[in-house]
């Protein structure tokens, strides 16, 4: 009897590690996927952008402006699985983006446009080079908080889980640069 009690005894104490460890090790594995997605896409564009030069697409350039495709790579949200027509390198990752390399910008193409009539993908954009012009600002622009949270880009692309999780484990940024893209539109 002394036995059986001592082995429930460890099983409760192990169980209750589990329990009370397992958000961390959730967390901690959520954090390095978004790391290696990011890794993963730098290293696919690396390899197939050098010695290219790409032409700025312009914000008043149609949706189907070859241009956008030049690069040949498409990001594309779909939670369940999906058909990468012919892709030559995925990455799939973090709140299920996926990178898909094509081997010709006509690919990525005419795979923009499949994935435009399929109800399981969620959003489908082209990898579009974009010109930034270098300018630095003292000024502070403070975003309110509830129009944060409720901006559909952000949504889209994942950082209302990054806010919590930087609140909640207290990370201090020492140094903040902010870029800002304005499309003109």
């Amino acid at each position: 009897m002394k036995k059986l009690s001592a082995i429930l005894i460890s099983c409760c104490i192990i169980i209750s590690s589990i329990i009370i460890c397992a958000p961390a090790f959730a967390e901690t594995y959520e954090t390095k996927r978004m790391e290696a997605f990011a890794d993963e896409c730098i290293e696919i564009a690396n390899e197939y952008d050098e010695g290219k030069e790409f032409q700025v697409v312009e914000a008043e350039a149609s949706e189907n402006d070859d241009l956008q495709f030049q690069t040949g790579r498409l990001f594309v949200k779909c939670a369940s699985s999906f058909n990468k027509m012919g892709a030559e390198e995925t990455v799939s990752g973090f709140s299920s983006w996926h990178l898909l390399q094509f081997a010709t910008p006509q690919e990525a193409k005419r795979a923009y446009e499949y994935y435009l009539t399929q109800d399981n993908i969620e959003c489908v954009e082209p990898d579009v080079p974009i010109k930034t012009d270098l300018c630095a600002s003292k000024s502070i622009h403070y975003i309110d908080k509830e129009a944060f949270y409720n901006d559909y880009s952000r949504k889209v692309m994942g950082f209302n889980e990054l806010i919590p999780y930087i609140e909640s484990h207290q990370i201090s940024a020492k140094k903040v640069r902010v870029a800002v893209l304005d499309s003109n539109t």
